[in-house]
């Protein structure tokens, strides 16, 4: 795991060149537990690119949340690539 200055540097870098893009930044979160969403929130300047997060840690959440199809949850789990997508396409549309 990277420390919390680690974090920020990558948060910042990100939060810069999406910006420099004209593009804003939205997360969805699970096991990282908010952890993403804090890395951008301490970067000064973050409200003008950084839209938010959704942590949704509970499996009824990433489908209540997010929208992720619930057969899919429980087929594969929460831990799949699919799920991450569509965690991702959930937050990009509730943040946008």
């Amino acid at each position: 795991m990277t420390s919390r200055v680690e974090r920020g540097v990558y948060a910042e870098h990100l939060l810069e060149t999406a910006r420099g893009l004209g593009l804003r930044v939205a997360v969805a979160e699970s096991l990282t537990g908010g952890l993403l969403a804090d890395a951008f929130v301490v970067v000064p300047g973050a409200s003008h690119t950084f839209a938010g997060a959704i942590v949704a840690y509970d499996t009824a959440l990433k489908h209540t949340l997010l929208g992720v199809d619930r057969a899919i949850l429980r087929e594969r789990g929460p831990v799949d690539a699919e799920v991450a997508q569509q965690m991702a396409s959930g937050a990009r549309q509730a943040c946008a």
